[in-house]
């Protein structure tokens, strides 16, 4: 949009789940500003079940938020551009709209799913309390 500003503000007036897709990646920040913030906590918050249960839920719904709206969003924006680039409409704008949503069916088998599928199992080890580590005991 830096060198084709005006192009790329009409193209997305005329396809909004372009911007649905661009911020679906901005879900997976509230996660990560726990991880940030929980660098701030004291040893005894971070080994509470509620931190550990609601630190994995937060991962598995950001990722599932993720893969939800970018999924419907990248399909809808590449169902929406390409009657505009069979018509010659703003091609150029359109194809770099495209790419990357494609790039997301491409790269979510490979590398989304098996994280969704890691953030469940840690989910469910933390409501097991599977996750915490064995407690050290002193020898007698």
């Amino acid at each position: 949009s830096l060198f084709f500003h005006e192009d790329f503000t009409k193209a997305l007036i005329i396809t909004p789940f372009e911007i649905t897709y661009m911020a679906s990646g901005g879900i997976t920040s509230l996660n990560e500003s726990l991880w940030v913030a929980s660098s701030f906590f004291t040893p005894r918050m971070l080994e509470s079940k509620i931190y550990r249960v609601s630190q994995k839920l937060f991962a598995l719904i950001a990722l599932t938020q993720f893969l939800i709206i970018g999924g419907i969003s990248s399909f809808m924006t590449i169902v929406g551009c390409f009657p505009y680039i069979r018509a010659g409409e703003l091609v150029h704008v359109r194809l770099f709209m495209v790419a990357p949503c494609i790039a997301f069916f491409v790269i979510v088998p490979s590398v989304q799913i098996p994280l969704w599928k890691g953030a469940y199992g840690r989910f469910m080890d933390a409501i097991q309390n599977a996750d915490k580590p064995p407690s050290k005991t002193k020898a007698v």
